[in-house]
């Protein structure tokens, strides 16, 4: 049987795919397994090429799929079993559902009992077309606010400035 695109996969690759399908950045996914950023780029670009995926959330969301049809092996539960209760902290109980964890235990953490994690939230796609519901005077407003915010931090750095060239004399 020859071997699929997710079989080609380094181990690396898929622990890097597994931290981008939760949410994790190339920084915090470095962090993580103790590699550079660059690295971690490098091991999703390879990812991305060998599944054919458009971008790195696709190519998370396919091995997921195919892990989802596999069990997943036992070492990454605690993290799952931690997201989860994560969301779970920051939904309210009766956005459960909006999260995937109905049917899950009331805690979100999946069921404990015979392993099974509660599943994980997928990576939100951003929309385009959307309209901006302010009006004009409104915008106009909050660009104001804006530049008074950014000439208040400009008088405040010039301002110390000029003390610490008053200081340094």
């Amino acid at each position: 049987m020859a071997p699929t695109p997710i079989d080609r996969l380094s181990d690396r690759q898929k622990e890097c795919l597994r931290l981008v399908w939760r949410h994790q950045s190339s920084k915090d996914i470095a962090r993580h397994l103790g590699l550079s950023p660059h690295t971690v780029d490098d091991y999703l670009r390879k990812a991305i090429r060998t599944l054919d995926a458009a971008d790195r959330i696709d190519a998370a969301r396919r091995l997921h799929e195919a892990e989802v049809a596999t069990p997943q092996s036992l070492m990454l539960q605690p993290q799952i079993v931690a997201e989860a209760a994560f969301f779970n902290a920051v939904s309210p109980p009766d956005k459960a559902d909006a999260w995937g964890m109905a049917g899950h235990g009331q805690d979100g953490l999946g069921d404990i009992s015979t392993g099974e994690p509660a599943p994980l939230v997928p990576l939100p796609r951003p929309q385009t077309g959307e309209r901006n519901d302010l009006s004009a005077t409104q915008k106009l407003a909050r660009i104001g606010a804006m530049g008074m915010i950014w000439t208040g931090v400009a008088i405040a750095a010039a301002g110390g400035l000029a003390a610490l060239k008053y200081l340094i004399r």
